[in-house]
Order: structure tokens, then C-alpha cells, then sequence
């Protein structure tokens, strides 16, 4: 018996079995429509970019388990109203890899909120990865999220280093005079410590830049991988997916050579965001203890391309120390939250937080349209 909202037992039973009963995996046939309820949804998309790193997004992601996306689409009376896609990854978790998935694009049409539409969808994606993650959550999806059983994982911290402080000292002082007396002061400092900085770095590797990812760098994944006890794969295939193939967006590819042997990667980005040119450290990896002289890289680049401030998202406890070192301070925006599927892994993952390796370059940090 229902009364309004109200639901016994055996009712609310059966009307998830009725919700459940729309909701199927994306098929061909569903494209023309799926990408009309996305522009809906999103109407501030670049319409000619959506198509693309749509396309570019699920269909050709080389950790795909089948040929199909993984997507799970809400149907009724016709209409898409909702949806829930997940970037396939394949997840180290100590000595093995398990199918996991990033969860994005939750997507529910605004009439048909809090019905439990976007619960069915996710639970239709964790019946198919042994772990689910999602960052970067909305406070509605945290909500449903911690109910349904995730694990709050606490957030992955950010970090940010001043290049050029004219676009926050004019912000914040209203005399110009006095705010580009200002400015040039502070910025000959940061100079001065970012020279100290990089001096004591010194040079003892080679680093180019390069427009693909080959053979090599699959060597260096089996050697640099064992020092991690979560980190989602990176091999050559993938990289060269996310972030030389990705359409709609430019990355600026460095690697490091140690004599005939790379020795490490780092992936940057530059944007151009509210009258102030901003970069980004997209994704890294390197060999122990050689991550210094790609950071050096970095920050010399984005001072060569006059950037005003730099951003970088990781979580591993060894490469914040060395943030700290090269003059960034933290900040923390990203929730990290998990779902644990396969039960081998319900106590092992969680408590390895301070061993996971995550940065912009996981989920979708990077879109093109988050210009």
C-alpha cells in the first residue's frame, strides 16, 4: 500500500523493479539520442566538441572490457532521462590488476530528481568493475553515494604555485600604482627562490619534448609500477589515448632519459582562465627518486610561457613532501570517493590511502571544456 511518499516493503520493492526495468546498456542505436539529452543537459558545452570527445571518451578507451561503451542509459516512454558512464581503468591493487572504473556523468533529467533514478544507475556500473571511484562529487551525489555504501576517502589534495602575483594583488588593492609597486616586488622574489631552487636541482638527466608515447614507455611502466600499491595503468597505449589522441584540448609532453633508458614523463597544460594564463600538471611518473628535474622542467616551461599560476592535483604522501620543497601550497577541492565490488578487496583497498596514486590525468579532470 502506498500513502503519498510512503512505501511498505513489498511497494518500494516493486517500484524499483519498475525503475530497474528501464535502465539498459548504451547500444549503437542510442547515439543520436544520448548525445541530444547530453547537449540538453549541459547546454553550455561546446556543442562542436561534445560530439567528438564523446566519441574519443567511451568508444575508444583501450581499457574498454568489451566493444560496447560503458554507459547504462534510463529510458521511459522513449526518452533517455538519464544516464551513468565510467571511464574504464585497469587498477593495480598490490601485485594484480582488477577492471575498474571512474564514474562520471551522472546525469539525471531535473523533473525526474530524487527518485532514485541516479542510485539504479550506479549500481547497474558497479555490478561490472571491481572498484568504482569518483572525484571531484557534488554534494547531492555524496549524499546518495554514502548511503548506497561508499567509502569517503577524504579528498586529494591540490596544489598551487604563484608565478606571477599582478593578477591577485590588483584583485585584492584597488590603488594601481600601488598594487604594480607591489606586484613587481613579490614577483622578483618568487623569481629569485624559484632560481635558488632550480639550481640546487642541478642537471643529470637528459629532457625533450615529444608529440607520442612509444614502446619505451611501456618498459618504464613494468619497472616503476612496483612501487606503487594503487595506481591505475599506464602503459604507452593509454597515454597516448588520454593525452596525445584526447580532441579539443593540447598537452605538452616532456620525457626524461637516463643514457638509452626513459626514466620518466610529465604531461602539462596550459589555460587560459579569467584574463590570466594558468597551468596545469596534468599527470607524471617517473623512476625513485627522479621526479625533481621533471618538476624543474615544469616550472621552468610555465615561466617561459609566462603562466600566472601553476596547479597540480596528486594523492601519494611522497610526492606531496616535494611539492612542499618547490615553493606549492596545498589546497583541498576533490572528494575522493570508492566503491568496493569484488570482496578480495574490501579491506585491502581503503586502508591503502596513503599508497594511491592519483593526479588531474584519473577521471575526467581535464576535459577540454573546462577552458
Amino acid at each position: 500500500m502506498e500513502t503519498g511518499d510512503q512505501f511498505t516493503g513489498h511497494s518500494f520493492m516493486s517500484y524499483i523493479t519498475r525503475l530497474s526495468s528501464k535502465i539498459s546498456k548504451y547500444k549503437q542505436d542510442n547515439y543520436t539520442e544520448l548525445i541530444s539529452f547530453r547537449r540538453r543537459m549541459w547546454p553550455d558545452h561546446p556543442s562542436h566538441l561534445d560530439e567528438l570527445h564523446w566519441n574519443w571518451q567511451f568508444q575508444d578507451n583501450p581499457n574498454n572490457p568489451t566493444p560496447s561503451p560503458e554507459i547504462w542509459i534510463f529510458k521511459d516512454d522513449g526518452q533517455i532521462l538519464g544516464h551513468q558512464a565510467a571511464i574504464p581503468v585497469l587498477l593495480k591493487v598490490g601485485d594484480a590488476y582488477y577492471r575498474s572504473s571512474w564514474a562520471i556523468d551522472l546525469i539525471v533529467d531535473p523533473r525526474f530528481h530524487n527518485k532514485g533514478i541516479g542510485y539504479l544507475l550506479t549500481r547497474e556500473l558497479n555490478k561490472s568493475t571491481a572498484v568504482t571511484m569518483a572525484l571531484g562529487i557534488s554534494d547531492a551525489a555524496y549524499s546518495m553515494y554514502k548511503k548506497n555504501g561508499w567509502i569517503d576517502m577524504g579528498h586529494v589534495p591540490t596544489f598551487f604555485k604563484i608565478l606571477n602575483a599582478k593578477p591577485l594583488v590588483k584583485k585584492r588593492l584597488r590603488f594601481p600604482v600601488v598594487s604594480g609597486i607591489l606586484s613587481i616586488l613579490i614577483n622578483i622574489c618568487l623569481k629569485l627562490r624559484d632560481a635558488l631552487l632550480i639550481k640546487k636541482v642541478g642537471n643529470h638527466v637528459q629532457i625533450d619534448q615529444i608529440d607520442h608515447f612509444d614502446k619505451h614507455f611501456d618498459e618504464l611502466w613494468e619497472r616503476v609500477s612496483d612501487r606503487f600499491s594503487l595506481i591505475a595503468r599506464r602503459d604507452t597505449k593509454y597515454l597516448n589515448w588520454k593525452y596525445v589522441y584526447q580532441p579539443g584540448t593540447n598537452h605538452t609532453i616532456f620525457q626524461m632519459r637516463q643514457g638509452d633508458e626513459i626514466s620518466g614523463y610529465i604531461v602539462l597544460k596550459i589555460r587560459h582562465e579569467d584574463n590570466k594564463s594558468v597551468g596545469y600538471i596534468i599527470d607524471f611518473l617517473e623512476a625513485q627518486e627522479q621526479l625533481t628535474p621533471l618538476m624543474k622542467k615544469a616550472v621552468h616551461y610555465f615561466r617561459k610561457e609566462k603562466v600566472n599560476i601553476i596547479w597540480c592535483c596528486v594523492l601519494n604522501k611522497r610526492i606531496e613532501a616535494l611539492m612542499k620543497k618547490f615553493g606549492f601550497f596545498r589546497r583541498e577541492f576533490n572528494r575522493l570517493m570508492i566503491k568496493v565490488n569484488n570482496p578480495k578487496l574490501e579491506l585491502k583497498v581503503p586502508r591503502k590511502k596513503d599508497d594511491w596514486f592519483i593526479t588531474y590525468g584519473d577521471s575526467d579532470g581535464n576535459r577540454p571544456w573546462n577552458n
